[in-house]
């Protein structure tokens, strides 16, 4: 994980070894990330369980990387799939 995510992640969400973001959260890390010109390079989506479990959906595996508006491409994934109560993302970012 870059220095700039991992400045955004810290008292985020940590399912796995994996800082996982709600919609929201992913949202304003790509808005951050956009604003100090760090590229977005992927996004990949999860199911979060109550009980601490997290389940990959393969489905929501988004490359950004050598898009012209990777920023763009990446909000488009999470909007795309932040309607479900037990959604997550990981949003992976150009060191």
């Amino acid at each position: 994980m870059s220095e700039f995510a991992l400045s955004f992640a810290r008292g985020e969400e940590r399912r796995g070894g994996m800082v996982v973001l709600r919609p929201d959260r992913a949202l304003a890390l790509i808005d951050e990330a956009e604003a100090a010109g760090v590229v977005v390079l992927g996004v990949d989506g999860f199911r979060l369980y109550p009980e601490g479990a997290i389940q990959p959906q393969m489905e929501i595996d988004v490359d950004t990387e050598g898009e012209p508006d990777s920023w763009a491409a990446a909000r488009s994934a999470v909007r795309n799939w932040a309607s479900r109560p037990d959604q997550a993302f990981e949003i992976t970012l150009r060191s």
